[in-house]
């Protein structure tokens, strides 16, 4: 990823007449909502900040050099946002939960380095 003078570099997507500045950092979830996908920033706003004329798939190739993992069929979800995962459910820092589904979970577990405690035997 390219820094420029105003932080990172954008990202400019064809989403047919029009050519989007767009800073995949700025936001944490992208919804498939079929052939449209919808992007969304922080909790509470209940629209999505813009609708793009991409398949989730095809967005995946692009976001995923950008931090974004795919959690599920139609959801990728920026790394940064992560705040905790337990069980299927990831929390993001805002608070929404999301389920990851089993053939995503490892590719989602892949994007941390994970400290484990080790816990002592009491007997």
């Amino acid at each position: 990823m390219t820094k420029s003078f105003c932080g990172t570099r954008p990202l400019m997507i064809d989403d047919g007449n029009r050519m989007l500045r767009f800073y995949p950092e700025r936001y944490s979830l992208v919804r498939a909502d079929g052939n449209y996908c919808d992007v969304y920033a922080e909790k509470g706003r209940t629209k999505p900040v813009c609708t793009l004329s991409y398949k989730i798939g095809k967005l995946y190739e692009i976001l995923s050099s950008w931090g974004y993992v795919r959690i599920n069929r139609s959801e990728l979800v920026n790394r940064d946002c992560i705040g905790e995962i337990y069980g299927n459910v990831i929390k993001l820092l805002d608070g929404r939960e999301m389920r990851i589904t089993p053939a995503f979970r490892e590719e989602v577990m892949a994007q941390f380095d994970v400290l484990t405690e080790k816990r002592k035997n009491s007997e």
